[in-house]
Order: structure tokens, then C-alpha cells, then sequence
């Protein structure tokens, strides 16, 4: 069975359950204490970058850039644990704890699959389906659990960028 937008929505809940993919991927960007004293035309204006950051597939980009600008290197455990090969770890974990369980029957194996694009590697998750169709979740991109970018192996390997779930067509 292909991909289609309910079985995306199972393995999105899947992740989104889980205590580690949630700390893995979830990224506040302003601290909840500074966004009480802020004005709500600042508050507006991070919701709005946090929309592109999500929508243009950057946001574990820009996460990177930050941890880095302050001190934070690749090769750290800080570091490694949120970036895109970390979460995609975390991702494998939940989804074979399910997938063991016969929770998941569309799925047949969910693998991570790597990539160098434009000069820059990246991690995410692979789903195999029953029917031998292959498709990437890439959380770190939007850093939205519930709104991860989705393409295929083949256009995901070659840097295009995805579907964000909440605005996937329902392919069947």
C-alpha cells in the first residue's frame, strides 16, 4: 500500500507520542518567561519566522547554526542528540516499538536514509512500504512534530524539498 495522508498521519502520531522524539524535536525558540514581557507585535513576528523556518524546510538548519554560534559542536552530545541523525534516531526507536507490535501494518520497515546535497549531509527517516514505495520524513527540517516535510527517497536524495504534512495531498 502506498503512502497516503491517514497512514502519515499514524506514523506522525507515533513519533509525537513519544517522550524522546518530543525533546529531540521540539524547539522553543523564544523562552516562555521572555515571551510574557515581550509585546505582542514581537510575540507575532517570531510566530511568523518560526512559519518560515517550518514551511521553508530550514528550521534544523538554523538550529544547528545557533547551538553552534554558541559553542555547541557537532560530535557533542548536546549537539548530536537534536541534530538531524539524532532525531532520526529517535524516530527509528519509536516506530519499532510499534512496528513490532503490528501497529503499523502499511509499514513494512523504517530505516534511516542519508544524503549529501549542495555540499551538506543529512539524515532523516525512510518508510518502506508494503508495496515497495519508499518515502522520507525529515522532522528536523520544520522541527514540528506534527508537520514533518514528506517526499519521496528519490527527490528527498537529490535535495528537493517535501510535502510539509499539513499541506500533503491524500495520494489516494
Amino acid at each position: 500500500m502506498a503512502l497516503n495522508k491517514a497512514t502519515a498521519g499514524k506514523i506522525i502520531e507515533i513519533v509525537a507520542a513519544d517522550p524522546e522524539c518530543q525533546r529531540r524535536i521540539t524547539w522553543t525558540k523564544v523562552n516562555p518567561a521572555l515571551a510574557a514581557a515581550l509585546p505582542p507585535v514581537v510575540l507575532s513576528f517570531a510566530k511568523g519566522m518560526e512559519k518560515v523556518l517550518e514551511l521553508g524546510q530550514i528550521a534544523g538548519g538554523v538550529r544547528n547554526a545557533v547551538l553552534m554560534a554558541m559553542g555547541r559542536e557537532p560530535g557533542s552530545k548536546e549537539f548530536d542528540e537534536i541534530c538531524c541523525a539524532g532525531i532520526a534516531a529517535s524516530v527509528v526507536e519509536a516506530i519499532y516499538k510499534v512496528l513490532k507490535m503490528g501497529g503499523l501494518p502499511e509499514v513494512r520497515s523504517a530505516p534511516t536514509v542519508k544524503r549529501t546535497a549542495r555540499g551538506i549531509y543529512h539524515t532523516a527517516n525512510c518508510f518502506i512500504m508494503r508495496d515497495d514505495s519508499e518515502y522520507v520524513f525529515d522532522w528536523h527540517a520544520t522541527l514540528q512534530i506534527r508537520d514533518p516535510a514528506i517526499n519521496t527517497v528519490m527527490a528527498w536524495e537529490s535535495g528537493a524539498h517535501g510535502y510539509n504534512y499539513r499541506a500533503m495531498p491524500n495520494f489516494n
